[in-house]
């Protein structure tokens, strides 16, 4: 699994977060995270407010790599 995790999002609660990464340890799947230091929710939309080109632009490279 792989994951992107913006700084500051109220849809993902850092007890929700927790709980998901136990439970995908605990699975034993292999699991990786990625933090985006000063982005907001829906960071790597280009439509939205929030968009960040430089975190979305590494998001989009570690998406890649990771399927590829």
């Amino acid at each position: 699994y792989l994951a992107h995790f913006a700084a500051t999002d109220p849809w993902v609660s850092a007890s929700a977060r927790k709980g998901m990464e136990r439970a995908l340890s605990r699975s034993g799947r292999p699991y990786e995270s990625h933090d985006y230091p000063g982005t907001g929710h829906w960071f790597a939309e280009r439509d939205n407010r929030a968009f960040a080109p430089e975190a979305a632009g590494k998001a989009l490279t570690r998406d890649l790599t990771f399927v590829f």
